[in-house]
């Protein structure tokens, strides 16, 4: 529901499965377009030359109490799904706030981080276009540059392979960097080792390699590639 904020106009002939945009989304979560595979997700922001992607992985929570259930919890369960099935929706959150809440705070869900590409040694913007195909589930961003360049940007979520795929590609040759926010350069790869907040939360590693025709360049915590028409990211979250 919340993807359906950013639609400003009819889809474009053809696509009635497309959602789209003219402007990036900012800074607004809400009207970033998500992509997943049931455990990994990613939501590319649409900006340049600054682009941001969020990686969330279904099992990164804060925890700082023993992991424990309330006596009863099925009883109590069940008569939350009995006021739900009789309407009193009032009702059931109360019952769910005294029986299975039981004075305490739930964990917070908390992501693996933001992907950071910046598109370095292009034209100036001219235009942004982002989409999002409901059938294919790939969401495409396309940069078109006052020099009459065009970059051309696709993220989707593999299900076989398990990870997160980003791939560029450019009309004319481009600089792109690549970082992982709290990722350090380990083997070639981008990695983050991690853990969501409190003393029992989720430990996790994030992990982009950075793949093209153009050697990477480490550069700081970074990996950049320079005079490259076509850069491949895989991300994954364990």
């Amino acid at each position: 529901m919340l993807m359906c904020a950013s639609v400003v106009s009819a889809a474009p002939a053809g696509k009635d499965l497309v959602i789209w945009d003219n402007k990036p989304a900012g800074n607004k979560w809400d009207i970033a377009y998500p992509v997943g595979n049931g455990r990994l997700g990613a939501m590319p922001f649409g900006n340049f030359p600054e682009e941001k992607i969020l990686i969330n992985e279904e099992s990164i929570w804060s925890r700082s109490s023993k992991m424990a259930m309330p006596e009863k919890s099925f009883e109590h369960l069940e008569k939350v799904r009995e006021l739900e099935g009789a309407g009193d929706y009032q009702g059931a959150d109360r019952h769910f706030e005294k029986t299975l809440m039981d004075g305490r705070n739930p964990d917070g869900y908390q992501l693996v981080g933001w992907l950071q590409i910046a598109y370095q040694d292009s034209g100036e913007l001219k235009e942004t276009y982002r989409e999002l195909d409901l059938k294919t589930g790939v969401a495409r961003n396309v940069y078109t540059l006052a020099d009459g360049g065009k970059i051309t940007q696709k993220v989707f979520a593999g299900g076989a392979d398990d990870i997160i795929v980003v791939t560029v590609s450019a009309t004319k040759k481009i600089g792109v960097r690549v970082s992982l926010d709290g990722g350090v350069i380990e083997n070639g790869d981008i990695v983050k080792t991690a853990s969501a907040s409190g003393n029992n939360a989720t430990k996790f590693v994030g992990r982009a390699r950075v793949l093209s025709s153009v050697k990477a360049q480490v550069a700081d915590n970074a990996l950049e590639i320079k005079g490259t028409d076509t850069v491949t990211i895989y991300v994954s979250a364990t």
